[in-house]
Formats: structure tokens, C-alpha cells, sequence
């Protein structure tokens, strides 16, 4: 089984908000005329002008990819936006229960934040929550966000969160990304399962260091296959945490087949490769 931990399901049925245009503006300012962040523009619009989650679903499935976490990305403090919303992603998983996990957005900073996240997990039925602090500007170690995490730990759900730099909006700020900012909250809540996306590129070291020392810390591999040769897998091998890894290819900003192709030409073991691709999440995530 192959699962994909982290995608956006940019699509018809994902409702940016306030609307696409505003989206963009808030996001890229003027930095939307240059030529990167015009084709994350151009790429966004094209999908969701004219994809639909059946198409989605299709694509990765297609690949070889049985189940796909997806996401919205809630921005509402920092941007005054939201890339779909919780609402969204819940139809979606109803249109397939079989292919979808469905993670909730909460923006930190929001009023009633703990309240979102409470109705999206109690009512929308969704199954964790993703964090995107380059983004939304937060520090997760400070103790104002201590009542979030309390909550992800009572509802009984994986707290995902964006961690690296960050590279597709050009106005993210990349401190919030360090993975150390974790150590902390991962000390204070052991029982709080917290996943760091993309490879926390450029700081790897600093990543598998968390892994190593928290039993409640894993890291997806998704995005960052350029600096695949630069990732210290023996690292992972040598110190018996070759579980602490999880496929995720940040779709669309990775197509599926080429984030499966780059695990399978790693040079590691077939059992370590079977773990990434799906063994890892399907244990972490309690998928049958």
C-alpha cells in the first residue's frame, strides 16, 4: 500500500477564499510578476479552473497511490485568505471514504481557534491538523499555542506541519519553519504525534535529531528530491528509526509519479522503501 501524507487538492471543488483573485494578491503581492511565482499562479488556476476531485482522485491512483491525506490551508490572520476550507475537504472525503483522509487547517492566530479545530474534527469528521507556520507566522513552542495542541491531543489526532523553509509564496518567512521550534511542545505533549513536512529542508540534521529523541516525531519525505543525496538516511537506518519516515509528494507542487519514482531510486533497502511508501503511515495513522 501506498499513501501520500500531504496533498492539496486543488480543484472546482476547492473554494479559495475570499476568491482566487484576492488569494493571489494577498499571498504574492508584487511579487506575483516574477517568473517562479507565476508559474505556482498559472499552475493554481489551471487546476482549479479545470480539475475535479474526481480527476484528483483518478491522478493518483493512477500512479499506484492508494490513499492521499489532503488539505486546505487556512491564512486567515497573516494573509486574510484561506486555499479551500475545512467544509471543502469533508465533502470531498464523503465522495470518497475509500481513497481520502481528510486533515483540518486551523489558522493559530485565529479567534476560536480551538473551536474550528473542535468542529472539524467532531462534526467534519476530519482526521488531523496541518500547520503551515512560515505561513500563518507563528512560533509553535510559544505557550499562548499550548491550548491547540491540548486540544490535537484530546480529539486523538496527528498535528502536521509544514517544516523547512518554505518556497512556493515568496513572502513566507522562513524562521517559523525551523524544526527545533518543535522540541519543546514534542517534550511537553509525548502522546502528541507530530509529523514535519519536507524533509524540513535545508535543515535535516536538526530534523532527524527530533526524530531520534522524541517517540512522537516523524518527518515526510515529500518535495526536496533534488537534495534526496544530501539526506542522511543511513542515519535514520543506524539508529533503528527507519519508521519515522513518510511519503508525501505536496501535490501539486510534485507530480505523484515522479515523488514515488525518487523513493524507489533511493539507495536504501527494499524494506526501508516499503516503509516510506505507505508501512509507516498505515501504522501511524491506524489505516486498515
Amino acid at each position: 500500500m501506498i499513501i501520500d501524507v500531504h496533498t492539496h487538492p486543488v480543484c472546482k471543488e476547492l473554494t479559495p477564499v475570499p476568491d482566487s483573485n484576492t488569494l493571489i494578491k494577498n499571498m504574492f503581492g508584487e511579487r506575483a510578476k516574477t517568473e517562479k511565482s507565476q508559474m505556482v499562479i498559472n499552475g493554481f488556476l489551471f487546476l482549479h479552473q479545470n480539475q475535479t476531485i474526481e480527476d484528483f482522485v483518478k491522478a493518483f491512483t493512477s500512479a499506484g497511490i492508494d490513499k492521499a491525506v489532503i488539505v486546505p490551508m487556512d491564512i486567515s490572520t497573516s494573509y486574510g485568505s484561506q486555499l479551500g476550507t475545512n467544509e471543502d475537504i469533508s465533502r470531498m472525503v464523503s465522495k470518497f471514504p475509500d481513497k481520502l483522509i481528510g486533515f483540518a487547517s486551523v489558522d493559530p492566530n485565529r479567534k476560536f481557534a480551538i473551536n474550528v479545530l473542535e468542529y472539524a474534527v467532531a462534526k467534519l469528521k476530519l482526521k488531523g491538523l496541518k500547520l503551515v507556520p512560515p505561513l500563518q507566522k507563528f512560533y509553535p513552542n510559544e505557550e499562548k499555542y499550548y491550548p491547540l495542541w491540548e486540544k490535537a491531543l484530546e480529539l486523538n489526532i496527528p498535528v502536521w506541519s509544514h517544516a523547512g523553509h518554505q518556497t512556493s509564496v515568496p513572502t513566507s518567512v522562513a524562521k517559523y519553519g525551523h524544526p527545533m521550534l518543535w522540541d519543546e511542545v514534542a517534550l511537553k505533549y509525548p502522546d502528541l504525534t507530530i509529523i514535519m513536512g519536507h524533509l524540513s529542508a535545508p535543515w535535516f540534521m536538526d530534523a532527524w535529531s527530533l526524530n531520534l529523541r522524541h517517540e512522537n516525531v516523524y518527518l515526510d519525505v515529500s518535495v526536496w528530491y533534488s537534495l534526496y543525496p544530501y539526506f542522511p538516511w543511513s542515519a535514520y537506518t543506524d539508529n533503528g528509526i527507519e519508521h519515522k519516515l513518510l511519503f508525501a509528494t505536496d501535490f501539486p507542487f510534485t507530480p505523484f509519479d515522479i515523488g514515488i519514482q525518487a523513493v524507489k531510486n533511493l539507495p536504501i533497502s527494499d524494506s526501508f522503501k516499503t516503509k516510506i511508501l505507505g508501512e509507516n503511515a498505515q501504522k501511524l495513522l491506524n489505516i486498515k
